[in-house]
């Protein structure tokens, strides 16, 4: 048996080569709705198994040119934008999960601003049937929280990372294969899912609710504030505060506080918005 597969989703598409077959079986199960079947993808990632590989002292990254290195946690690697490979050593497969979607996400957030007229969301992304929503904060912000308060009638397209892409018809929210790293496995729904992105929340745990427009300038760092790899490297910098503009000039951006309890959805301040057929006012 090959060990290989390939991921897409959002336009991106990734093939995966793993140290044996037994891997491969493993995370085919735990990605299969994302799974593709074109052997050829934009990019290759190799894992490779380093089973002493120590943990980092402290997590670091270095960029030079179209290379970065890094080591994060228990495992290491590199990414090269001009061969678009991928090599990341990991000590076993507990641990590769991890180290690939830490691998994928942070390729996406450089290539999806100069490539696909997207960005990475640090978000939990909600569905209808015909609408998206994305709630996005840096880790502890409640993105989990908001996942687990989502009603039957709603989806939960990621409690972690989704992405927006500006399209013809306007900014569509994209669901991706990675949650949380806590997030346990009874709670993971992972699927397929694309909708017409209709607002944006930046999370803000407060002792009582509250819903605030934010001006461009304050949404632009509030976003950046959830995502700072997003400019680390210089040539995806201006790509990335050029798609951010844009994506304000045509979706609302607010700034949510919220108390962690199931009101979250019956509350006074979403009647702003109609789960069905998108935002209507504030």
């Amino acid at each position: 048996m090959e060990a290989t597969f390939t991921l897409s989703f959002a336009g991106l598409s990734f093939r995966i080569e793993v140290p044996d077959p037994g891997w491969v079986r493993h995370l085919q199960k735990r990605y299969q709705a994302f799974l593709a079947k074109e052997v050829l993808a934009d990019w290759h990632i190799t894992l490779g198994h380093a089973p002493h590989l120590p943990q980092a002292a402290a997590d670091w990254a270095r960029h030079e040119a179209t290379r970065t290195e890094f080591h994060i946690a228990f495992y290491r690697g590199q990414v090269d934008f001009a061969t678009r490979r991928a090599r990341v050593l990991t000590p076993d497969l507990q641990r590769a999960r991890s180290a690939l979607a830490r691998t994928i996400t942070f390729i996406a957030t450089v290539v999806l601003p100069q490539e696909k007229n997207g960005l990475l969301l640090h978000a939990c992304g909600v569905a209808s049937d015909t609408a998206a929503f994305a709630f996005c904060g840096p880790s502890g912000a409640g993105k989990s929280t908001i996942a687990q308060l989502v009603p039957p009638t709603l989806q939960v397209m990621s409690d972690e990372n989704v992405i927006v892409r500006l399209e013809k018809t306007g900014p569509t929210l994209y669901s991706t294969p990675f949650w949380g790293q806590n997030t346990p496995e009874t709670r993971i729904r992972r699927q397929r899912l694309q909708r017409p992105l209709k607002a944006v929340f930046i999370l803000k745990q407060s002792p009582r609710w509250s819903l605030r427009p934010l001006a461009p300038s304050q949404a632009i760092l509030a976003l950046l504030a959830t995502e700072k790899v997003a400019v680390e490297r210089t040539p995806s910098a201006q790509a990335w505060l050029d798609i951010a503009s844009r994506l304000l000039a045509q979706t609302p951006i607010f700034e949510l506080g919220f108390l962690p309890t199931p009101e979250l959805w019956s509350l006074g301040w979403w009647d702003a918005f109609d789960l069905h057929s998108g935002f209507v006012t504030v």
